[in-house]
């Protein structure tokens, strides 16, 4: 695996643990 796949596969790690941080806070919010 190259130092360039492994920055972009820890950037969509990244993304997708932002993405579900904001859906637990919209539902903590919105109940």
């Amino acid at each position: 695996m190259k130092p360039m796949q492994l920055r972009i596969t820890s950037r969509k790690k990244l993304t997708s643990l932002l993405c579900a941080l904001g859906l637990i806070s919209i539902v903590a919010i919105y109940p």
